[in-house]
């Protein structure tokens, strides 16, 4: 059996998708049923928007399902974070720069990027790293900090912080 994911964001009559992901799936004939899930990387989001499943067998199209990913509100995101989910918690930072961000201050949302930092979110850590080194959202610029939240987000294997901190070492080495 075939599954073919398709992301339209907002479904228009006649839109064409704008993602698509094909995935195979092995039913167990015994069930009677099949269960099969989408998963996301780390640190990447799900879009909200519209999507629908096609579910072929042998190339013959079985049943198409409709479904949508709604976005949190930040009391949605606030109340997942307070449960210690760390995506929520870089979720209420995400929302501070997108603007979505409601009834919080700069400052809180800063507090619980730092703590999905703290939790080993590679994207927080290089966030808060950008914060530091910018000196934005009412924290004062520090380059330490900037450099120790950058190196701990390129350990964590976050490519942007990777090519950052070969920069910073570089000017460091021409120092020396």
């Amino acid at each position: 059996m075939t599954a073919i994911w398709h992301y339209f964001g907002d479904k228009n009559p006649g839109a064409q998708p704008k993602n698509s992901l094909k995935l195979d799936v092995v039913a167990d004939d015994d069930a009677g049923y099949v269960v099969f899930e989408m998963t996301r990387q780390k640190d990447e989001l799900f879009p909200a928007g519209d999507y629908e499943v096609c579910l072929y067998l042998n190339g013959i199209e079985m049943n198409t399902l409709d479904f949508a990913v709604v976005t949190p509100t930040t009391a949605d995101l606030l109340q997942q974070a307070q449960a210690g989910i760390v995506d929520a918690k870089f979720g209420l930072y995400a929302y501070l720069v997108t603007g979505k961000l409601e009834g919080m201050s700069e400052g809180e949302a800063v507090q619980w990027l730092r703590k999905a930092a703290e939790s080993g979110n590679a994207l927080a850590q290089y966030n808060l790293g950008a914060v530091y080194l910018e000196g934005k959202h009412g924290i004062d610029k520090n380059e330490d900090l900037a450099i120790k939240w950058f190196k701990r987000s390129a350990n964590a294997g976050n490519p942007h912080a990777k090519e950052i901190m070969e920069r910073i070492n570089q000017v460091l080495n021409k120092k020396n």
